[in-house]
């Protein structure tokens, strides 16, 4: 997992191209995954991670991309998929996506998303169907 994580007087400029640099010696080490991390409101300088990962496409080789877990509670879901599908396009199919709730109440509550949800009940499953997937209608918004 890279670190995009500051303190806030450091450089933020020179920060991410130690990120570059990192991501380069992982792809030549012969890594396959690069991940970031998602927060909001936290106790250091957190670029956002998709810009991140983005700007970082071009230093990965093949390498897979993704966000350990994106707090999708902050953000509409459509705006999540684009955003999503367009750091896929721009890696050329190399993005996971991995979505949670989010765990700081603090930090939700005042971005208005309230408190983190910590399951949804559901007798259905969903399935994996090529680049979509399937989800039951009462877990669609």
């Amino acid at each position: 997992m890279i670190n995009h994580q500051y303190l806030p007087d450091e450089d933020l400029g020179r920060r991410i191209q130690e990120g570059v640099e990192t991501a380069e010696l992982l792809r030549d080490l012969g890594y396959d995954l690069l991940f970031s991390h998602h927060h909001f409101l936290a106790n250091m300088v957190t670029p956002q991670a998709l810009p991140i990962l983005a700007h970082l496409v071009p230093f990965t080789g093949e390498m897979r991309l993704g966000v350990g877990v994106y707090i999708a509670t902050l953000e509409h879901p459509v705006a999540i998929a684009e955003t999503f599908a367009t750091l896929d396009q721009l890696s050329k199919g190399r993005t996971i996506f991995g979505v949670g709730a989010g765990f700081c109440t603090r930090g939700l509550t005042r971005a208005g998303a309230g408190a983190p949800a910590r399951s949804v009940k559901s007798s259905r499953k969903s399935s994996y169907i090529g680049y979509e997937s399937m989800f039951p209608p009462e877990l669609l918004p």
